[in-house]
């Protein structure tokens, strides 16, 4: 009778430090994975622009990487999708973005915003980083 007492404790026991123990381990497993910040929403990088943005209703989107055919690359895509789904309602156009006072600039450093800050006669009103600017051109 003792030794099967001794055993349901023991069981319990073990059972319940088994059960404490992968609740805390699943804890810190959910700490260490948890998406926060700008990785929890698709256009995070482009929601700086949005305040730059009001009242204009549609703009350019120009990248230093564009392809010939923009719709069937998916690099391009990937990142204009993002920059289009932040910025909504406003309108990025990528066909002919340099038909537009406001262009959203995507490069690949900040050399190469230099050189198409240059290029298009355009200033810098905003940059988020490295690689986004908010540039607006002076049209005649």
């Amino acid at each position: 009778m003792f030794e099967r007492i001794f055993k349901v404790f023991f069981v319990v026991i073990l059972v319940s430090q088994i059960f404490f123990n992968v609740a805390a381990q699943l804890d810190i497993i959910h700490k260490k994975f948890r998406f926060t910040g700008s990785h929890s929403f698709p256009g995070a990088p482009f929601l700086g622009l949005k305040p730059y943005l009001k009242g204009i209703h549609i703009a350019g989107y120009y990248s230093d990487s564009t392809p010939a055919d923009p719709d069937i690359s998916i690099p391009f895509m990937f990142t204009f999708q993002r920059a289009q789904f932040a910025l909504a309602p406003l309108v990025l156009d990528h066909y002919d973005p340099l038909h537009y006072e406001h262009i959203v600039l995507v490069t690949a450093n900040r050399a190469s915003q230099d050189n198409l800050l240059r290029k298009l006669n355009a200033v810098a009103i905003v940059r988020i980083n490295d690689r986004i600017v908010l540039v607006h051109r002076g049209l005649q």
